[in-house]
């Protein structure tokens, strides 16, 4: 029977050793894939309106809780960003303009402050990405208490189940849903009939982002549409590329395709923005400004002011900070030799490997209190 037991351990400790084997190249093939997966750049511009006496802390909490709002859409596309919100921003880099609100029932006119930004972050992409890729969603330009339950009816999967959760509604909004997208093109036809009625705008070109003279309408509104791009972009030496995972049950949506422009071309539109990442860090100039943009995170990119200003020999004000070094998703290549046999003791196989062990040893030793009654 004890000859029986020890063949019987013998052969689990063989097939352990085996299972544990094979682990370790599924491990080092995992590593390898990830070391060539692409790496990719997701932006996206962003506006919104706000009293002109609004102060700088309440324009950056509005910005954050906007950008907030894109992140449920975009993982319904198999896109995910680590990092969502944004850290150290400086909000004097924002693109701040003053607007004339006209109301056009009652003629009267206000002064308004729009501010512009762009959002750039490395997100984590299903199965990778080889070529541009334009996602038309929606910002949340407002949450507060009067639209809640409009969001949470119109742009929510769950709306019963989201009500439990009103004061949050940029986690649950999904722009992704038709029945939103439909909520979003409607809005926007009422503002266009809107601008109809205004003089400065009737027959001209609407483009909310851009007008000196708005309606009240646009100001109010709920949502503002949005295009997400997401394109590969050049590897930084020792660079992998954040690996997707999957949330439960994901939905593929249909990524609308961009036009064909230069890479390199796109990039250095992002080089001649401003990157506000923490101004109480010291400016690392031996970088470029689009690789400390990659740098940082959730990186918040204001657009320029006039196309003039790009022209100009002013440097970007990019400066890095340890909040931005905690939102990197770059692993260097001696971290993953180090990461690959914790994987490897926290994997099932292997504790099989040292259970078989446990409950050999006394077998394979021998019964010790045998060996002295003999």
């Amino acid at each position: 029977m004890v000859a029986f037991l020890r063949a019987s351990l013998r052969t689990l400790l063989l097939v352990g050793t085996w299972a544990l084997v094979g682990c370790g190249e599924q491990t080092r093939t995992t590593a390898a894939e990830d070391a060539r997966r692409v790496p990719v750049l997701l932006q996206f511009d962003g506006y919104l309106y706000v009293p002109a006496e609004t102060s700088n802390f309440k324009i950056l909490e509005r910005v954050r809780a906007q950008t907030l709002s894109v992140f449920t859409g975009l993982r319904k596309s198999r896109i995910m960003v680590s990092r969502r919100e944004v850290k150290g921003a400086n909000v004097e880099s924002f693109t701040r303009e003053a607007v004339t609100v006209v109301d056009a029932a009652t003629g009267r006119r206000d002064l308004a402050l729009r501010v512009r930004y762009r959002y750039v972050a490395r997100p984590e992409v299903a199965n990778g990405i080889d070529a541009r890729k334009e996602l038309a969603l929606a910002l949340l330009h407002r949450q507060d208490d009067v639209i809640a339950e409009r969001v949470l009816r119109e742009c929510t999967a769950n709306p019963d189940q989201s009500k439990r959760s009103s004061s949050a509604i940029a986690i649950d909004f999904d722009a992704s849903l038709p029945r939103c997208k439909a909520a979003v093109d409607a809005e926007q036809a009422e503002i266009d009939a809107a601008r109809a009625q205004v003089p400065e705008l009737a027959g001209g070109s609407p483009d909310p982002a851009r007008d000196t003279v708005v309606t009240v309408e646009e100001v109010r509104r709920v949502y503002i549409p949005t295009r997400v791009t997401v394109e590969p972009r050049p590897r930084q030496p020792g660079e992998v590329a954040p690996r997707y995972v999957p949330p439960d049950r994901p939905e593929v949506a249909q990524a609308a395709p961009g036009p064909e422009t230069d890479a390199a071309e796109r990039l250095a539109e992002v080089a001649r923005n401003t990157v506000i990442v923490d101004p109480d860090h010291k400016v690392d100039m031996s970088k470029t400004p689009e690789e400390q943009a990659l740098a940082a995170e959730g990186a918040l990119l204001p657009k320029m002011a006039a196309a003039s200003d790009s022209d100009s020999r002013r440097l970007p004000a990019v400066v890095s900070a340890g909040e931005a070094q905690a939102q990197r998703k770059v692993a260097d290549p001696p971290n993953e030799k180090i990461e690959i046999p914790f994987e490897t003791l926290a994997d099932p196989k292997f504790l099989v490997v040292w259970l078989s062990l446990l409950m050999a040893y006394p077998i394979l030793r021998g019964d010790p209190r045998g060996r002295k009654r003999g």
